[in-house]
């Protein structure tokens, strides 16, 4: 049960908003009390007295809570949020709320290791070869990427991306990783040109024994060899929170 509620959490967050939203239209009450508090917020801005515009703030938090606290569904979603936070402790402390590592995660033990193999490309003529949902797509130890079209989608957890069990076609290869939460650890092998372009969120990046945190901000980094290397490869990273590892090997 656990690892299922692991595996869509995303789902069962989804579904309770989707809830909280049926139940705010369909009365009219809460929709009046959620729209006066956030009139009252407004006015608030242009209140140029500072006691009286912390009064406007205060009244209008308290509308916007009363009218949460009306809602059915939000108790639901309280509930939710609860068993999550029993079932996602761990020694280390509660990995929802663990942004490093973690943040509906696995354990920190336990990585989700992907050898990434690149294939030749299956037709000259670009039609759709395959069509999978990305919640199947990794789900094996091994994926394959055409050459040229290498992107890479993944939601939260650790991950272990390989690249060194490939053979990388002459030229640049790029590969794309985007990611919501968690920690991604790449290993790249050492004879070829590496670019790398690397942007969180929060978190940061791992690179030759040293630790960058970012913050909304970008890692670049180039081997010196990169301009005359025959097979080189540009790695683009988006995380929104998490740390990413490249090693080199």
């Amino acid at each position: 049960m656990q690892n299922f509620l692991r595996q869509n959490i995303f789902i069962v967050f989804a579904v309770s908003l989707v809830l909280i939203l049926f139940d705010i239209f369909l009365d009219w009450k809460i929709i009046g009390l959620i729209g006066v508090s956030f009139i009252l917020f407004i006015v608030g801005l242009f209140i140029g007295n500072r006691i009286l515009r912390l009064i406007i703030f205060v009244a209008a938090l308290f509308l916007l809570i009363l009218s949460l606290l009306m809602i059915q569904s939000v108790w639901v979603l309280l509930l939710v949020i609860i068993l999550f936070l029993i079932l996602f402790r761990n020694k280390d402390g509660n990995e929802l709320i663990h942004f490093k590592n973690a943040l509906i995660l696995p354990k920190k033990s336990e990585s989700n290791y992907l050898g990434v193999k690149l294939i030749e490309p299956q037709s000259e003529q670009r039609t759709i070869l395959d069509q999978e949902s990305i919640f199947d797509s990794y789900r094996e130890k091994k994926v394959e990427f055409e050459w040229d079209d290498v992107n890479i989608v993944l939601f939260g957890g650790n991950h272990i991306l390989d690249f060194g069990n490939t053979i990388l076609p002459q030229g640049e290869t790029t590969i794309v990783i985007r990611k919501l939460f968690g920690r991604t650890r790449l290993i790249i092998p050492n004879d070829i040109g590496v670019k790398l372009n690397i942007s969180t969120i929060s978190g940061g990046v791992v690179f030759e024994s040293q630790r960058y945190s970012l913050t909304a901000d970008n890692f670049r980094w180039m081997s010196p060899d990169y301009g005359d290397s025959n097979r080189k490869v540009n790695v683009i990273v988006s995380v929104t929170f998490g740390d990413v590892e490249v090693i080199i090997l």
